[in-house]
């Protein structure tokens, strides 16, 4: 940052002050004779001049400080321009004649101080200078007369430094550091180093504040590379003249320093016939119009360069001398050399959540003439300890991507490592010192890699080979040029496969599920991929398979339209915002519409206005029935599975946990959100407490009921699919009786629903409303024409809502609300069952916040913030991530749209089919914490249960907040979802789909699955059934590794199980055939007690 301001001319000013006399430099002392030359011939600014004082060696251009990269006399004579030369204004040093050390002034209206310290060789009679260095400084206090109203504020900062005032600049630093820094737990390492530091007295010495701060920053360097603590004096007020170089100003410097690149050279004798090009990159300059109008000459140069080694057979780019620059401009010069359009890098704040993104352009997105270089020619990169930032980024990138066949390092394994980014300096300690003397920087972003899905901070870009300093041959003995060819590269913009067909809803769906495996067996047709990627299952079968191939967002074109899948947070966020431009092609909702229309089907308005009349039930008090009624429900399964069979308290063994998984949601939404509570087999009607619908919730059927409630809506859900291929009449004529049971089914199920409204419609005729409940049918019916006949005349008047709407989204709530929290908790079962170590985790949560608290005692505004925010909703959040409950968010365009797109955009044709790749973007490493997996050898371990990567320091944190007891917060809002869990980046967490359409059931299901999973595992361990293996006797006998391995076939089992689930009808779900047996045992009595640590 530093150097690039120093390139765009942003300077520190000091005040105007006079000086005493020149002082004369001795014409006797060796040091200052050669120094005096020197000044002579720079203070002239002529290029001549100063060529012709270096020619003779006696001031080798070697020992001028040029930065690294560029070349000594071409920064010295810009040095010179910029600079005006410089008066000497103190002589500190001359006692060694071989070393002077002078304090000199700017010769420009800036008046800048800086200290030269020459070393010259006095055995050679010329005097030649062996060292030469200069620093900006702070203006001596000396210089400032005692009447200049800024002498009092120099004066106090530039006291010799106290323990009181060094203890300021810490405090100052510190205080930064635990509000911005982006590792809180290595920010904890630096305050304590920094306090023992301070405590046994080693800045005790230091008085002079330059010295301290580059003793602080010295020491912090060994936690972060890129922090630092500076003293400066205070930055003057500009005038409009002062605010820098004007743009034809900058241009012409960019000009001098050939855009940051060095000499390009072909050689063309290394290997015959073939041409080998070096391009040297010193620094990325800015090529972006968001930098200003000049920067659009400086990326048609930058791409001018580029495209000049386009035509080489193999290419070396030089990053030894390379300091870094500008982001945009890496991804700009990736261009040339990857696969183009695709996202490299993002940067995130330390919640995680994006603040930039990076990738390469398209053809059509660089200069006009631009040539790629491309993707298959060798490439080699030479790097050194000077390769930093931004240029480690262009290296990590390549080296990731298996673009370099070779990074060599000149003398080093390794680049600088400096990845994380410092974007604002905080001024520190001013009480103490004044305004803006000491200023402070640390990471605020970190960098993570759209492959790997981490950087490159503080170990810098590994080398393939080590190299002598110097050398830059290296590469040619790797070079197989032989194997050259040359690549043609498609540009179409996120275009990567062609289709013969695309379409949208469920008999498209069925369709290309029908035709897929037929297709297969053709040898011709074999190789279309186009048929996976239509397939809904194709990234979860195999996951991120298609986008490791075509990136997070990829599209097909068909003869009759296009199709776009997303595995991108950003591109997900604004299609789920822009409610207008991107709806849900509800055509394929139909097939839930079995009694009416719902809010699961519309869109629009209609969508806006069923929500506006049902939204008020999903409050925060209703939240709270949630959690009663959960708990009561996952008490009763627990005695039902107690009852079953040969079970008992302590050990039960349970079938298929998804059968009463799927009952218990259903008896919750019945009692919490209709009024209509429900018993378990075995449990009395007593339970009911005079809350009696019969064949609702009685085994007792009335009014010609010939199924009970729950049986004929059961059935009617397992076969919903016929109610869509065929028509009610034939369902009830047809010779086949499966068709005349889901006929019988569904008309039962439809009676049932119009009873329970005309149920309600009493109860508000009477003034009797269900306070207990969430009571979901009431603002439909106030909503509508179905109130009494002098129900609140006003309401009436804006009916809105007809009965068979008020049925459709009855059905809808218990339909989606039971099915899709039933899942989670099914699987989060068999989950941890497989995962016992979490487990433990789970319970040992449990037992830090509710103890052995009976469930009726818990506290939904005290216990569940907590639980939610501990390995409980850990758990939760990890099975929704690895198993959501549906595989894509279909969404389709309205018109045409522009899309942006790791800041390019992009047109999406109107009719667009598009899919938000839930499965794609919840196993993005991009976005989640990871690990290298042990399981399957990956980068990452995204495919693999690991709750554990939601915990943050700060979870289960006693400050968690309780709910709000007043809160009726409209739909999905509840204080304590934003609490200590890992918050995953804003539209990358999208298991209950997000935006206008997100689910209004999400807190419902949240607040169910959380009490359930508390109420199992605050009494039971749940472990895999391994019966089938070995029988309880032989389990006993065992030993720990054998028991282990037995262990491992049951987890195999269960993995390979889950992992063919498949999306039946609307939710993820096992095969009909399937189940994953488990058993729940007393705590402190497991079988497999060894197997959890």
């Amino acid at each position: 940052m530093k150097l690039l301001q120093a390139i765009l001319g942003l300077t520190r000013l000091t005040p105007d002050v006079p000086h005493p006399q020149q002082p004369h430099l001795s014409l006797d002392h060796p040091a200052s004779i050669q120094f005096n030359a020197w000044l002579c011939a720079f203070n002239t600014g002529e290029k001549e001049i100063i060529t012709a004082y270096h020619s003779d060696l006696t001031f080798p251009l070697s020992v001028w400080q040029a930065p690294p990269g560029t070349d000594a006399l071409e920064s010295e004579l810009q040095h010179a321009e910029a600079l005006g030369g410089f008066d000497v204004v103190k002589i500190e040093s001359m006692d060694d004649p071989s070393f002077v050390v002078v304090v000199a002034t700017e010769r420009n209206d800036n008046l800048q101080y800086a200290r030269f310290n020459m070393s010259v060789d006095v055995s050679s009679p010329s005097y030649p200078a062996t060292k030469f260095h200069f620093n900006q400084i702070v203006t001596p206090l000396e210089f400032i007369l005692k009447e200049d109203p800024r002498r009092p504020e120099y004066e106090n900062a530039l006291k010799p430094l106290t323990a009181e005032r060094r203890r300021a600049v810490v405090d100052g630093f510190l205080t930064v550091l635990e509000e911005e820094f982006i590792n809180p737990s290595v920010g904890v390492e630096i305050k304590a180093a920094l306090e023992a530091r301070l405590a046994n007295g080693t800045y005790d010495s230091i008085e002079d504040n330059s010295d301290f701060a580059d003793r602080l920053t010295d020491d912090l360097s060994g936690h972060s590379r890129n922090m630092f603590v500076a003293f400066l004096e205070p930055r003057l007020e500009l005038d409009a003249s002062d605010a820098g170089p004007a743009p034809q100003e900058q241009l012409e410097k960019f000009h001098r320093m050939n855009y940051g690149f060095g000499n390009i050279s072909f050689d063309n004798e290394s290997v015959p016939g073939r041409t080998i090009a070096t391009l040297p990159i010193n620094f990325f300059l800015p090529v972006v119009e968001s930098y200003g109008a000049q920067y659009v000459e400086t990326r048609a140069a930058v791409g001018d360069i580029m495209s000049s080694v386009a035509d080489a057979d193999a290419l070396i780019i030089d990053l030894r001398h390379s300091l870094g620059g500008v982001l945009s401009t890496v991804a700009f010069v990736e261009s040339y050399l990857l696969e183009a359009p695709r996202r490299t890098l993002v940067r995130v704040h330390r919640n995680n959540t994006v603040a930039d993104s990076y990738g390469t352009l398209p053809i059509t997105g660089l200069p006009a003439g631009s040539k790629r270089f491309g993707l298959t020619k060798p490439l080699f990169l030479l790097t050194s300890n000077n390769t930093w930032r931004e240029s480690e980024q262009l290296a990590y990138s390549l080296q990731a991507f298996n673009r370099a066949q070779a990074i060599i390092g000149e003398g080093n394994e390794a680049t600088i490592g400096m990845a994380e980014t410092v974007t604002t300096a905080h001024f520190v300690a001013e009480e103490t010192f004044g305004k803006e003397w000491w200023f402070v920087g640390v990471p605020t972003l970190r960098p993570i890699h759209s492959l790997t899905g981490s950087n490159w901070e503080g170990v810098g870009v590994k080398s393939d080979h080590v190299a002598g300093k110097g050398h830059n041959s290296a590469p040619k003995q790797f070079c197989e040029i032989d194997s050259m060819n040359t690549e043609t590269i498609q540009e179409t913009p996120l275009l990567h496969e062609a289709a013969a067909f695309i379409g949208n809803g469920y008999l498209v769906i069925t369709l290309v599920e029908i035709i897929t495996p037929l297709f297969r067996k053709l040898p011709y047709a074999r190789d279309w991929r186009w048929l996976d990627l239509l397939d809904r299952h194709d990234n979860w079968f195999r996951p991120r398979l298609a986008n490791e191939k075509y990136g997070d967002v990829y599209m097909l074109v068909g003869l009759n339209g296009a199709f776009l899948r997303a595995a991108n947070a950003e591109l997900i966020g604004q299609i789920v915002q822009r409610k207008t431009d991107f709806m849900k092609p509800v055509e394929g909702y139909k097939v839930v519409d079995i009694f009416g229309r719902s809010i699961i089907s519309l869109e629009g308005s209609e969508y806006r206005r069923h929500r506006r009349i049902v939204a008020p039930s999903f409050s925060e008090k209703s939240n709270k029935l949630v959690f009663e009624e959960s708990l009561r429900q996952a008490e009763s399964m627990m005695g039902l599975w107690s009852r079953q069979g040969k079970n008992t308290e302590k050990d039960m063994r349970v079938a298929n946990t998804a059968i009463d998984a799927a009952i218990l949601s259903l008896h919750v939404i019945c009692a919490a959100g209709f009024g209509v509570p429900q018993v378990w087999p075995g449990e009395s009607e007593d339970k009911l407490h005079g809350t009696i619908v019969p064949g609702f919730n009685t085994a007792q059927l009335s009014g010609g009921h010939t199924l009970p409630f729950k049986e004929s809506l059961g059935f009617l859900m397992k076969n919903i699919l016929w109610l869509l291929a065929l028509p009610k009449w034939f369902l009830e004529r047809s010779p086949f009786q499966v068709h005349k049971d889901v006929y019988r089914a569904f008309n039962e199920t439809n009676r049932y629903f119009n009873e329970l409204l005309e149920l309600k419609k009493k109860q508000l005729y009477l003034g009797e409303s269900d306070k207990g409940t969430m009571d979901l049918m009431a603002p439909m019916i106030k909503a509508s024409g179905e109130a009494p006949s002098d129900f609140d005349t006003k309401i009436k008047a804006n009916a809105s809502l007809s009965k068979s709407e008020i049925i459709g989204n009855s059905f809808i709530f218990l339909f989606a609300g039971h099915e899709t929290s039933a899942n989670s908790i099914h699987f989060s079962i068999i989950l941890l069952a497989i995962n016992l170590a979490s487990q433990v985790r789970l319970q040992a949560d449990i037992d830090k916040i509710v103890g052995d608290k009976p469930t009726s005692d818990l506290s939904y505004y005290n216990d569940m913030p907590r639980l939610y925010n501990s390995m409980v909703g850990a758990v939760m959040n990890e099975e929704l991530r690895l198993m959501p409950v549906i595989l894509n968010v279909p969404k389709v365009t309205t018109g045409d749209q522009v899309v942006t797109v790791d800041g390019r955009e992009f047109p999406v044709a109107n009719g667009t089919y598009i899919q938000l790749n839930i499965v794609g973007t919840h196993r993005n490493p991009l976005y989640w914490p990871h690990s290298p997996s042990s399981k399957t050898g990956k980068s990452h371990d995204l495919d693999e249960f690991v709750p554990e990567r939601w915990l943050t320091s700060n979870t289960q944190d006693e400050k968690t907040q309780p709910v709000e007891k007043e809160d009726d917060a409209s739909v999905g809002e509840a204080s304590y979802d934003s609490g200590s869990l890992f918050q995953p980046v804003k539209h990358s967490f999208i298991a209950f789909s997000e935006g206008a359409r997100g689910c209004p059931g999400r807190r419902f299901a949240q607040v169910e699955i959380t009490a359930v999973l508390t109420a199992i595992f605050q009494k039971y361990t749940v472990e895999l059934e391994v019966s089938q293996w070995a029988s309880d006797e032989e389990v006993a006998r065992m030993s720990l590794s054998e028991k282990k391995a037995l262990y491992q076939k049951a987890a195999d089992r269960a993995d390979t199980v889950l992992k063919r689930c498949e999306q039946r009808t609307i939710t993820l779900q096992m095969l009909p055939d399937d189940t994953v047996p488990v058993r729940f045992v007393k705590r402190g009595e497991e079988r497999f007690a060894g197997l959890m640590g």
